[in-house]
């Protein structure tokens, strides 16, 4: 199910424009999981994030480049 929600990120179709990831019950050596996934900005990646957790976020954003939009994938390590 992670694997599915980062190939919705990187679909140009898509309108999730993020994923959270982390691991099942915070214990490193569980399989990752999906923790959040949505279209919303920062502040709601930001509500996702756990302080006594290691999480992954991937983060699609766009900017206007020489008149051309061009899409960036930020990756966070939390």
């Amino acid at each position: 199910m992670f694997q599915e929600a980062i190939a919705e990120v990187r679909q140009d179709s898509s309108h999730v424009m993020y994923v959270v990831g982390g691991f099942e019950g915070g214990n490193i050596k569980a399989p990752l999981i999906l923790v959040a996934k949505g279209s919303g900005g920062l502040d709601e990646i930001k509500e996702a994030l756990l302080d006594d957790q290691p999480q992954y976020v991937l983060y699609r954003t766009s900017d206007v480049y020489d008149g051309y939009n061009t899409v960036k994938f930020v990756y966070i390590y939390w």
